[in-house]
């Protein structure tokens, strides 16, 4: 028997029912990680990027760095005046832009299979600008490291070659029984990094000695190989992986569906099953697509089996695709999920914090107006009149002029109607209650009472509810009322579970007592939450699916239809790092002796087109 690792459970889901076992390859690697690495903790992206700001964060964290400019990434900050410490000060956006960089970075140098000694190196050898960026991402990853380590874990991108180890010092046939087959294959996987490759290397290796193997089977066209013909992307994309497994792919040949997308046209047969439709904006590109897709469903394409791919997840052009199939009837489903800091009662809770944080009246109105707010809660006795005298409060506070007064909370006060002096009285002193928090935990204990305290939890997924009394299928009214709430009662959740997270990692990690400001925890909160929005794209889902270009190999589709194909040009999802520049990869790959191995354009292009040209021939 042999064990097909393939990118998702719907490849699973299609070899089953052809009678071959398959698994993820994401499953294979937990469940060799949980035999081999059964004591070993590995942080997962939330809480690296959290650890990681934590790390950043106390100017002492830094003390022993040499020298000074150990976070000038640049290379043009004065000796006293490092770039970190004045994005400290100003907090908020910049601050937690900057982490996120580095914390980008960090990724794509330990995907690459680079260390901090590797950086060192290019310290002592290089100068300037690289030198620079070197230096600090040396001292951010040492940094992050040592706060992972207070809490137990490890880097979770650390893990493809911790595994690798594992693996390389355990028996053959102790292998072969965790993987539970001698012969492993490969099949739709084009995305592989230094540490995927790592264990895969490895595991080859152990099972070799067991009378198996673990093989790499990469698309290709039937065709005899020319000198003078350029390459395309297939052979591109097998030439990168040989470098990483020190042996050539196997090779599985597809028809020229769409011609080699290097030059050379399609065959008739091909032309045949391609249309090309042309629009002038993203929404007369929905448009076209909502009609190509419902033409489709109505010659009979399952609709399971229709999937919108998209180069660049753009909201520009995602947003109206989602409403114009929305408008005509057709159910979707995107695998990468929307962000659950855009759900109303999200934005409520948020906008919360910021209210208490800065007692402006307009965020204090709009607060009052999102009907997440408990009136009877805040203001006392009958709940329709407590609604009314909130609303009242609201609306002056967005037409009236200020009042004067000796601080925020007064001139609030003093705002309001007379007759509901009382109700803005007491959602000041909510709102002063938390106006104050300084450290990281202040911020968590605040949020949960000043969320409590103003009802929004209890409101979340309360509205409408009488549209859930009716035993027929819900249509028009009702149905978005049913889905409104379904998907507030989803964002309270992930919410009060990235609250959650939050306090685990800065407890873990003894950063409770950081002061911080209410915009950094904010933000700080937000990327938490929007880091856990991605959910599994199986097969199965009874919807069209909207999903990443580079995601749709190996798929059995009905239909598959590419947006943003501009002139030939397919956008990129990721661009280039903006801090692990060409100038460092490159005196990365000297200082590691080949172990640092850049991603280039031309490859994460190949990766692109060889999906697409994988979906289309299948």
């Amino acid at each position: 028997m042999t064990l097909v690792v393939v990118p998702g459970e719907r490849h699973v889901e299609r070899l089953a029912r052809e009678g071959t076992r398959a698994e993820t390859r994401t499953s294979l690697r937990a469940r060799l990680v949980a035999a081999l690495l059964p004591d070993a903790r590995f942080a997962d992206p939330r809480e690296t990027r959290l650890a990681l700001a934590m790390a950043l964060w106390p100017e002492e964290a830094f003390a022993s760095a040499s020298p000074t400019r150990q976070l000038d990434l640049f290379g043009g900050a004065k000796k006293a005046d490092p770039v970190l410490a004045p994005l400290r000060r100003r907090g908020g956006a910049s601050w937690v832009r900057l982490v996120a960089s580095i914390d980008a970075a960090l990724a794509v140098v330990r995907a690459r299979g680079a260390t901090a000694e590797d950086l060192d190196r290019v310290v002592a050898k290089a100068g300037g600008v690289t030198a620079s960026r070197a230096r600090a991402l040396a001292v951010a990853m040492r940094a992050l490291d040592a706060v992972l380590a207070r809490m137990g874990a490890r880097d979770g991108r650390l893990l493809g070659r911790a595994l690798a180890d594992a693996i390389t010092r355990t028996s053959p046939a102790t292998v072969a029984a965790h993987v539970g087959d001698p012969r492993v294959q490969a099949r739709w996987l084009l995305a592989w990094d230094q540490g995927d490759l790592a264990w895969w290397r490895a595991l080859d290796e152990r099972l070799a000695s067991a009378n198996g193997w673990a093989r790499v089977v990469l698309p290709s066209f039937d065709r005899p190989l020319e000198g003078s013909r350029e390459r395309d992307a297939l052979e591109t994309l097998a030439e990168d992986l040989a470098r990483g497994l020190d042996g050539a792919p196997e090779a599985e040949a597809i028809p020229m569906v769409l011609g080699d997308l290097a030059g050379s046209p399609p065959k008739p047969e091909g032309i045949a099953r391609v249309r090309v439709v042309r629009a002038q904006d993203p929404v007369a590109q929905a448009r076209a697509v909502t009609a190509v897709i419902a033409e489709a469903l109505a010659n009979g394409a399952a609709v399971e089996r229709v999937v919108i791919a998209a180069p660049s997840l753009d909201e520009r052009t995602l947003a109206p695709i989602r409403r114009a199939i929305e408008d005509a009837g057709i159910v979707a489903y995107e695998a990468r999920g929307t962000s659950p800091s855009e759900a109303p009662v999200v934005s409520a809770a948020l906008l919360a914090i910021e209210a208490a944080a800065t007692l402006d009246r307009r965020a204090v109105a709009r607060l009052l107006r999102s009907g997440f707010v408990e009136a009877a809660a805040i203001v006392g006795g009958d709940r329709r009149e407590a609604a009314k005298s909130v609303a009242r409060v609201a609306q002056a506070l967005e037409t009236k002029r200020m009042a004067a007064g000796p601080d925020a909370g007064a001139r609030l006060v003093a705002t309001a109607p007379e007759e509901d002096a009382a109700a803005a009285r007491s959602v000041v002193a909510i709102l002063e209650a938390a106006h104050a928090p300084r450290t990281r935990g202040d911020h968590v204990r605040s949020a949960r009472a000043l969320w409590s305290a103003l009802g929004i939890g209890a409101r979340a997924g309360r509205g409408g509810l009488e549209s859930f009394a009716r035993d027929e299928a819900p249509s028009g009214v009702p149905r978005a009322e049913r889905l409104a709430i379904a998907r507030d009662a989803r964002a309270w959740e992930s919410l009060v579970a990235a609250l959650d997270a939050y306090e685990n990692v800065a407890h873990a990690s003894n950063a409770l007592d950081h002061e911080i400001d209410a915009d950094v925890f904010r933000l700080e909160l937000t990327g938490v939450l929007d880091a856990a929005a991605a959910r599994p794209g199986a097969g199965r889902a009874g919807a069209v699916r909207i999903a990443r270009l580079a995601d749709v190999a190996g798929d059995a589709l009905d239909l598959l239809v590419v947006v943003d194909a501009n002139e030939g040009v397919l956008p990129r999802d990721v661009s280039q790092d903006a801090i692990v520049s060409d100038a460092l990869g490159e005196a990365l790959a000297k200082a590691s002796r080949g172990a640092f191995a850049p991603l280039s354009s031309a490859i994460a292009r190949a990766r692109e087109l060889s999906a697409l040209a994988t979906a289309a021939a299948d």
